[in-house]
């Protein structure tokens, strides 16, 4: 059974969304992160790709415009996020498969995805909740694959953490905390997926931003 009791739209209200670009382009440098992220990526240029909590489909887009190999799958569990998603898709010219669920409970079979990206969503997700979609990446993972994130991680300085108050202040401190603490990594290796790898530390406006890499 999915835990959605606190479920956290990406700007906490879902009549926000359609700030969310907007707001994300500007207050956490979402193209240098997400050019990085991409970056990372194997050369292969093949295989099947899923976009955990994709929103509005920026890096999903990204990923198929640069390697259009690439079988990408993106998910959400804002239906209205998804169709944002889907229609940009569409204006780019870009096929890419959009499905509504939760990351504590992923529609699909075990061992499915080469790749798994995910782009700051592991914040709006409580202690238990981020170590069951960890179980789920792991799970819906093929062997030898590769799972990468960018999400809030400890602050470099007082100013990253004086800044990322902001972001507590709107996500919630509990579901935040862990960022804070910079504990993703050991929950990732717990739920079997290692080893982590931290592949760069970014500034931004609101706080400081890690791409991590781990293998299933």
């Amino acid at each position: 059974m999915v835990s959605n009791t606190l479920y956290i739209h990406s700007l906490r209200y879902q009549w926000l969304n359609r700030f969310y670009d907007p707001v994300v382009r500007l207050s956490t440098r979402e193209s240098a992160v997400k050019k990085a992220l991409v970056s990372f990526l194997p050369p292969t240029n093949q295989g099947e790709v899923l976009d955990l909590a994709c929103g509005t489909g920026t890096l999903s887009r990204a990923i198929k415009a640069t390697q259009p190999a690439f079988n990408i799958h993106g998910i959400d569990g804002d239906k209205d996020m998804l169709d944002r998603a889907k229609k940009m898709a569409r204006m780019a010219e870009l096929d890419i498969h959009y499905d509504h669920g939760f990351a504590q409970q992923l529609p699909y079979d075990d061992s499915t995805f080469d790749v798994v990206t995910s782009s700051l969503f592991f914040h709006h997700l409580t202690t238990d909740d981020k170590r069951a979609a960890f179980r789920e990446v792991y799970r819906v993972m093929k062997p030898k694959g590769l799972f990468l994130v960018a999400d809030w991680g400890r602050p470099q300085n007082i100013l990253m953490r004086m800044t990322f108050g902001m972001v507590q202040l709107l996500d919630g401190f509990e579901t935040t905390a862990d960022n804070v603490r910079g504990a993703l990594p050991a929950m990732m290796e717990e739920a079997g997926l290692f080893p982590v790898d931290h592949l760069r530390t970014m500034a931004t406006p609101l706080g400081t931003i890690t791409l991590l890499r781990a293998s299933s």
